[in-house]
């Protein structure tokens, strides 16, 4: 004889996995069809930074989807892999994130956005 406890439980997790599968496989298929579509957009000089901005904003929309663990374990091995790169830039910017608080992710997106439009303006006056 089956515990009625345990078969209410099995036919719950059963019953949320058919429910919640369908809109699993649609919102896989849109993530990969946005993937697709990013692979060929066409982006003017003039309005990369601003594009940069949006994806790294979309980024971190995605990412505040993942748990705190996820988050923290992220933040960790981002930390730890930019800290151990023998690159000298990339090896400040691994001590930099580690003084800062919260997910490193979100600060990396910042100073990369913040170097790029930098960058872009000193051409920008050159050219």
């Amino acid at each position: 004889m089956t515990d009625p406890g345990l078969r209410k439980t099995t036919l719950y997790i059963t019953s949320r996995g058919l429910i919640g599968a369908p809109r699993y496989r649609l919102f896989q298929a849109r993530v990969h069809d946005c993937r697709a579509r990013a692979a060929v957009i066409s982006i003017p000089l003039s309005k990369l930074a601003a594009a940069w901005r949006a994806l790294h904003h979309a980024e971190t929309q995605l990412l505040r989807l993942e748990g705190p663990e996820e988050i923290t374990l992220r933040s960790l091995a981002l930390r730890l892999s930019l800290a151990s790169d023998p690159d000298p830039a990339n090896n400040s910017l691994g001590t930099q994130l580690a003084a800062h608080a919260g997910d490193a992710t979100e600060e990396l997106h910042r100073q990369e956005d913040d170097d790029f439009e930098h960058e872009y303006e000193h051409q920008r006056i050159a050219l």
